[in-house]
């Protein structure tokens, strides 16, 4: 690729110190030698179909190339899955002709998902349940949310105590959090396909108002198949909110999002993980033999739960068997 035109421009802005430094860094960066996927990554890039967009805005938080309507349907499906070849996606967001791309590895990225849905709030509480290392509970209360963290972990409530001072954390499991409290918004980040789901919704019903929301971000099962059974089955999750008289106001698949990160550790297991178990296994046959034998019944136990573990993570499977969706559900 030719970058005398950015070298000029930077020269211009007056940091052609840069010029020089970036020319240099740019020939380590590309030096096919020392990165093995460079090349692949090379034809897939060239690979992507060839079009110019009419619209390009870097001035808003979501790098934006080209409109939805720029190109037909037939060619923006193309495009969706040469671009999933890139996975994982350390950077973004980007938004290519209304494809969305994004990455886990961004802090504002839950608030950015909830907060068309949590207004109005004044006056009211939000319960965040599972709340983890308190960073959306956090991110809540800077945007003036009046917001109660809730963890069963005891090291995740020192946590937030100590970083996060003002913010109310409980320390219970959902399941025996009690409160005469009434909360406006209940949320669930990946935190309700720990909880029973009959609890979850006796819970909720206890303790959100009339007219509240639920808003859950969470892993679904498809289907009762396949080697993982972590997360609801989507079937009866919708199933017991009908029953419940409760509606679906929001829905949306966030599937795609996920799947660099899933990737990702997909391919640290497959190259890391896995051979330094095998490693492991051979060495101890070879240096005790004894030992060896007298654990096959625990080496075997290690390799079922490995295996139940990486089909999780396995983008193939995940798509087969499972979706990351957001529900907002609202109580009538």
């Amino acid at each position: 690729m030719d970058y005398s035109n950015l070298y000029k421009d930077l020269k211009v802005a007056d940091v052609g110190f840069w010029a020089e430094k970036l020319s240099e860094q740019l020939v380590t960066a590309f030096d096919i030698t020392k990165h093995g996927d460079l090349i692949r990554w090379q034809n897939q890039l060239d690979d992507l179909p060839k079009i110019m967009p009419q619209v390009r805005d870097i001035s808003i938080d979501t790098v934006k190339l080209g409109n939805a309507d720029e190109i037909p349907s037939e060619l923006q499906i193309e495009l969706k899955e040469k671009l999933q070849a890139f996975c994982p996606w350390r950077k973004g967001p980007y938004d290519l002709f209304g494809i969305h791309i994004d990455t886990e590895w961004r802090s504002d990225w839950k608030w950015q998902r909830l907060e068309n849905h949590m207004t109005p709030l004044k006056n009211r509480l939000v319960l965040d349940v599972g709340c983890g290392m308190g960073g959306l509970s956090a991110m809540l209360k800077q945007n003036g949310i009046n917001v109660e963290a809730l963890t069963p972990n005891v090291n995740q409530k020192k946590h937030i105590e100590t970083k996060y001072q003002g913010l109310i954390c409980h320390h219970a499991k959902f399941e025996d959090f009690n409160s005469e409290q009434k909360y406006k918004t209940i949320i669930n980040s990946e935190s309700l396909q720990y909880i029973n789901l009959d609890s979850a919704i006796e819970h909720v019903d206890k303790f959100m108002e009339v007219g509240g929301k639920w808003i859950i971000v969470d892993y679904f099962r498809k289907n009762q198949d396949g080697i993982n059974k972590s997360g609801h089955l989507e079937e009866t999750f919708l199933s017991k909110i009908a029953n419940k008289g409760w509606k679906v106001t929001y829905e949306k698949d966030i599937t795609f999002n996920v799947l660099p990160m899933s990737k990702f550790i997909y391919m640290y297991a497959d190259r890391f993980l896995i051979p330094l178990k095998h490693f492991a296994f051979e060495k101890l046959r070879y240096k005790k033999a004894w030992l060896y034998y007298l654990t096959e019944n625990l080496r075997s136990g290690i390799d079922k739960k490995m295996t139940k573990e990486f089909a999780a993570i396995d983008p193939e499977k995940f798509l087969r068997e499972k979706k990351y969706a957001m529900y907002v559900v609202e109580r009538g």
